[in-house]
């Protein structure tokens, strides 16, 4: 365990990971944990969504910044983790909740070195991955099942491209 300069606090968890305790004020302490029990998750698993999805912005920006060029492209289209991205957007201009679309972005992640092509996910690919992650989260039946007609969702996504 080490203090660190802005007095948070980081020990070292489980293999790939760190543990980081921060002081938040009273309220903010209360909100994520009302919040976090609203979408079926555990205060630290809301705050890892949460912060996943500013890391990839800010990834994605310096990507950008540093190659100098755009890089869409039709080659781009037939990529998993940018039709998830593009799923992601397009679920949340229809008001679906962020939470519970960026399984997608995981799921993506994690099918890239299961599949060969596109054409092979499937729903019992769906659910493999779905038995794992849950293991290794610990998440809640509603959750789990949540998460599955998101990704049924992208399924048809990808069907349509």
């Amino acid at each position: 365990m080490k203090l660190l300069n802005n007095g948070c606090v980081m020990k070292m968890g489980k293999e790939g990971s760190e543990v980081l305790q921060i002081r938040l004020p009273d309220y903010l302490a209360d909100w994520l944990i009302k919040i976090s029990e609203d979408f079926a998750m555990t205060p630290s698993q809301f705050l890892t969504n949460l912060l996943q999805h500013y890391y990839d912005i800010y990834k994605k920006g310096s990507e950008k910044h540093n190659s100098g060029v755009n890089t869409e492209s039709q080659a781009e289209d037939k990529d998993l983790l940018s039709l998830a991205e593009k799923f992601i957007d397009q679920e949340k201009m229809k008001g679906k909740q962020i939470y519970n679309l960026l399984i997608a972005r995981k799921f993506a992640l994690w099918a890239k070195d299961k599949i060969s092509d596109i054409s092979e996910i499937n729903e019992p690919l769906i659910r493999t991955f779905l038995d794992e992650y849950s293991k290794e989260h610990e998440l809640r039946n509603y959750t789990i099942t949540t998460y599955y007609y998101a990704l049924k969702r992208f399924i048809n996504f990808i069907k349509e491209k």
